[in-house]
């Protein structure tokens, strides 16, 4: 239930509340749409992509839109730590496509595995 409370951004509030009133009010808000790069990464189609691109408009205010971001931590039974960062991301303008031409990661070799790299282009000209 915390989840819904957190989408309506009212998780403290709700803290003080009846159990039944909170009930209540979760039911009455709108259903929450699942976010189409939710799922597992590069497992979108190229028209979903392209389709929940389209429906964040570029602004003139910025070269690049960052459309999706998450950060997955996960500590494994041995105690060792494994990350992983997913960005989603598209260039409006092309005087930024130099700014956002390549991705990197930094990795210190005496202590960490080499990080792995996956990227997929979407080019619509």
């Amino acid at each position: 239930m915390m989840r819904i409370l957190r989408v309506l951004g009212l998780s403290g509030l709700f803290c003080i509340l009846p159990p039944p009133l909170v009930s209540y009010l979760a039911a009455q808000a709108a259903p929450v749409q699942p976010l189409p790069f939710a799922g597992a990464p590069f497992t979108s189609t190229i028209a979903e992509l392209q389709s929940a691109s389209a429906a964040m408009p570029p602004t003139q205010d910025y070269g690049a839109e960052i459309l999706y971001e998450e950060g997955i931590y996960r500590i494994a039974a041995d105690g060792t730590l494994k990350y992983q960062h997913r960005l989603i991301y598209r260039v409006d303008t092309g005087a930024t496509v130099k700014g956002w031409a390549e991705i990197s990661s930094e990795w210190d070799p005496w202590f960490e595995n080499q990080s792995q790299l996956h990227a997929r282009v979407l080019q619509t000209k």
